[in-house]
């Protein structure tokens, strides 16, 4: 027979004669409205689902308490199974459990420490919630519908349940301005990879290396750069004239270097550095350095040179 839409949902097999004495599929919307939204709940099903086979009825509605046997540890502490002492979960309660960021399905059963537990947590107010999944949205008049929010603090639940699990602390949206949603992503997944990090290294007895983050990242890219440029500025100035060296000192004259710092890193002159500081300061990066005029002939010279040119061609010609 073919699958039931919550056997292809669940993945799980159908038409089992386990909890039912025969095999058949019904179309869901004979089911009453509230085993309807009970079986979204405890499949977790976020869309339509059409056909339900006897045996997943049986499985998820009338013996889903019954096949309940030890407490579902939403806080994942038990180290052992704990099968006393257990209560089950009604419809109203786990809607309340899941608003203080835990997820725990109709039906299912909690032992009276899990229990306790969730009784200390502050419940998060409805309203609240809301106002706080709508912050980011408000300059654009956007708001979570029921089925939306739902599905966020389904989002919410499922990652406190594997924060609580490594040993990190809860996620917390209510009271998050907009500005700060952002630092405080970074700072949650920092804190997870670091007790992630923790726990793989205590298994494995080993150290593993750091992991450098995007700033320091940054920083290491820009030395490596500036290295490149030093070797560059080297080679260019390996053979070329004093005035094109001045002009290539521009650069580092640039980047606020001391004139001992420049003489060394590139192996130049004091006069060549002080030249193309001063140069930088007045003219601005990579500008040429003016060109030196001669020594000025007086005029009592150059009617001399003049005088014996004249000579000369006359002489020539006589």
């Amino acid at each position: 027979m073919e699958k039931c839409s919550v056997g292809k949902f669940t993945h799980s097999d159908c038409h089992l004669l386990n909890y039912v004495n025969r095999k058949a599929i019904q179309a869901i919307e004979k089911l009453s409205e509230t085993d309807l939204n009970l079986l979204k709940l405890r499949t977790d099903s976020n869309y339509e689902l059409k056909t339900i086979c006897l045996h997943h009825q049986s499985v998820f509605l009338k013996n889903y308490e019954f096949l309940q046997k030890v407490c579902c540890d939403p806080f994942k502490k038990h180290k052992t199974t704990i099968k006393k002492m257990l209560r089950v979960v009604t419809v109203e309660q786990s809607r309340i459990i899941l608003y203080k960021g835990f997820k725990v399905k109709p039906g299912q059963k909690l032992c009276a420490s899990c229990r306790n537990k969730l009784l200390k947590i502050k419940q998060i107010d409805e309203s609240n919630v809301q106002n706080s999944l709508n912050t980011e949205d408000e300059d654009h008049d956007v708001e979570f519908t029921p089925a939306e929010l739902l599905q966020k603090r389904n989002v919410i639940a499922e990652l406190n349940s594997s924060f609580h699990e490594i040993g990190c602390s809860p996620m917390k949206l209510h009271a998050l301005g907009e500005h700060s949603r952002s630092f405080y992503g970074k700072e949650k997944l920092q804190r997870v990879h670091e007790t992630v990090k923790e726990k793989i290294q205590n298994v494995l007895e080993v150290d593993l290396p750091e992991e450098k983050n995007d700033v320091e990242k940054s920083v290491i890219k820009k030395s490596e750069d500036l290295d490149k440029l030093v070797d560059i500025i080297k080679n260019e100035l390996s053979g070329t004239s004093r005035r094109k060296q001045i002009q290539m000192l521009t650069i580092p004259a640039s980047l606020m270097w001391s004139r001992r710092k420049i003489k060394e890193t590139f192996n130049v002159s004091d006069y060549s550095v002080r030249k193309a500081q001063k140069l930088f300061k007045d003219q601005g990066f990579l500008a040429e350095p003016a060109r030196r005029n001669g020594k000025q002939l007086s005029p009592d010279i150059i009617e001399l040179v003049k005088k014996f040119y004249q000579l000369s061609l006359e002489f020539c010609r006589g």
